[in-house]
């Protein structure tokens, strides 16, 4: 997994936000049908994202992810904004995911997703930039590639399993 921060920056509330650029690339032991069907499904994720507690569609088809975060000594609710773009199903789409939090800042970013069938198997290539500002930003490059690196590894390690069980 490739990871890299830009340059930091001002936002309008006075608070410092940083921009990370976050890319990397997983095989999978299942057909890119298999795949994107599950990338889309809300029980799928519910079950794979670390401290998650529920993810849900709404009727205009963004999904709506509550749980739980923990980085270091810090625990948090939080709630994030998922809204899938279908640019070629079942090959690429697009995330744009918005984090908001009273006290803690948040977090936004847009991921490109790109799944290529193999023999056998899937590709699965991601790249994605996100900006993050207060408490996120000032918890420093090291944690927050950690904590991403951590995140990352551990849902495919439960997408792929939770898959292989059905």
């Amino acid at each position: 997994m490739h990871k890299q921060f830009g340059s930091n920056k001002r936002d309008p509330s006075g608070s410092s936000a940083r921009n990370a650029r976050i890319s990397g690339c997983h095989r999978l032991p299942l057909t890119r049908d298999q795949v994107w069907q599950a990338l889309n499904d809300p029980g799928t994720l519910e079950q794979c994202i670390k401290g998650c507690n529920r993810v849900k569609i709404d009727q205009s088809g963004e999904f709506h992810a509550e749980f739980e975060f923990r980085l270091g000594p810090v625990k948090k609710k939080l709630v994030a904004q998922l809204i899938v773009k279908e640019t070629a199903p079942p090959a690429q789409y697009q995330l744009i995911s918005i984090l908001k939090t009273r006290r803690m800042g948040g977090a936004s970013g847009c991921a490109t997703v790109q799944l290529d069938q193999l023999n056998p198997g899937t590709q699965l290539d991601y790249n994605a930039d996100i900006e993050v500002d207060g408490w996120f930003a000032l918890m420093g490059e090291r944690a927050i590639h950690a904590a991403a690196g951590r995140y990352m590894q551990l849902f495919f390690e439960r997408f792929v399993e939770l898959i292989n069980k059905t």
